[in-house]
């Protein structure tokens, strides 16, 4: 919403929480455009506090360990299923990695680290090539872009079995048909709506549909050439399509990375829109066409509205989807680092992935520092004498390894 001339986010700013004129008192936090009053010895802070999880920064490696000891080689995608398991692709390591639910180490769900290949199998005899993004069914499997392969693969988590969907590695192409008679080109995002897989293609420039029950692939948008044009259909054209998920409610989204935009496809109609953003890089907090994204790359929906890992700015955007009102929700736009705190304290290093868990928590693949980051989307209710991420005031938080007392990082 603009209020005095400029952007603020009214579900969670402190100062402007559900309208331009409401301000949260010091005892109270924006939860869901209402000030919610804390418990005694807590101070409301804002939305987007962001810690570090998993990897070491700026280390890639393929190391299973604890989490803060693993390693990762340009993390990409995210995604959690029914359980609370959350997969990784690790891209540039070929390979799936797990943290299962309150588990406090990394595994290899599939795959072989440092071997690129397209073999089935199960585990590590299963061989994938740069995968990209991954989604679940929430029915113990998952389904993989693995982009270099030109094909979507299946994992059956219960037991690590790989097989191939649809595609094949031997041949890139934007062709419909079912399973290895259809054709992709460098698959990128992923998402699920029923019984359907939606897959940003992105060396076709299209929107891809993939029945599960039958591998039967069509073009559900996008021309196969080059734009940035609203249309039905194939009439729509995008720039490059890399992130796509979906409200479930008939609706996907998707990042059109080379045309810096969001767009909005209608399942239904096919009809394609643009939700956020111009054709132009730059970054601008804004409503609609007036916003400026800079490559924004994978995208996620939690209920309303949409959070967008961009990966030429170096932060994450949160798009209202009623609106299409574009605000800066945590990350110091054209600016790299590693840092934690809150909204703009915190920073990141060309991020690509990002997920909601459903828990009020947003999952950053920090990509360039090879690293696993966790943000709150909802304001907090902090104790500034012991909170690590607010330690003496909201957005000041400690080092790794550090811990908050009496208000200082020690």
């Amino acid at each position: 919403m603009i209020c005095g001339g400029a952007c603020y986010d009214l579900a969670s700013d402190m100062n402007h929480c559900g309208d331009c004129a409401t301000a949260c008192g010091a005892n109270q936090a924006c939860v869901n455009s209402a000030c919610f009053t804390c418990s005694s010895g807590q101070t409301g802070c804002s939305a987007g506090a962001v810690s570090y999880f998993a990897g070491v920064v700026g280390m890639a490696g393929n190391t299973n360990a604890a989490l803060t000891a693993s390693k990762f080689n340009l993390p990409y995608g995210i995604e959690f299923d029914n359980l609370g398991n959350m997969f990784i692709v690790d891209s540039f390591n070929h390979t799936i990695r797990e943290i299962a639910s309150g588990a406090t180490q990394v595994t290899t769900l599939a795959g072989l680290a440092g071997s690129s290949g397209s073999e089935n199998g199960t585990g590590v005899a299963a061989k994938f090539y740069n995968p990209t993004n991954i989604v679940s069914d929430h029915a113990d499997h998952l389904f993989v872009a693995d982009s270099y392969n030109h094909a979507i693969r299946q994992i059956v988590v219960s037991t690590g079995v790989v097989t191939t969907l649809a595609g094949t590695s031997t041949s890139s192409g934007n062709v419909d048909g079912t399973g290895a008679a259809a054709h992709f080109t460098y698959p990128f995002g992923i998402a699920l709506d029923g019984g359907n897989l939606y897959v940003a293609d992105y060396g076709t420039h299209t929107v891809r549909q993939v029945v599960i029950s039958t591998a039967v692939v069509t073009t559900l948008a996008g021309s196969g050439t080059v734009g940035s044009m609203d249309g039905t259909g194939t009439a729509a054209q995008f720039g490059s399509v890399v992130g796509i998920t979906t409200d479930h409610l008939g609706n996907l989204f998707v990042t059109d990375g080379n045309s810096h935009n969001i767009r909005k496809i209608v399942i239904a109609t096919k009809a394609v829109t643009t939700l956020a953003g111009g054709t132009t890089a730059g970054h601008v907090d804004a409503v609609g066409a007036a916003a400026r994204f800079n490559t924004p790359y994978d995208i996620t929906y939690d209920g309303g509205n949409l959070y967008v890992a961009e990966n030429g700015n170096h932060d994450i955007r949160k798009v209202i989807i009623g609106t299409g009102a574009v605000t800066t929700f945590a990350g110091v736009p054209g600016s790299t680092g590693s840092s934690d705190g809150t909204n703009g304290a915190a920073k990141f290093n060309g991020p690509v992935g990002i997920d909601y868990d459903g828990a009020g928590n947003l999952w950053i693949s920090d990509t360039h520092n090879d690293t696993i980051r966790k943000m709150t989307i909802g304001g907090v209710c902090s104790a500034l004498t012991t909170d690590v991420f607010n330690c003496g005031g909201c957005g000041i938080a400690c080092a790794l390894g550090q811990t908050c007392s009496a208000g200082a990082c020690n």
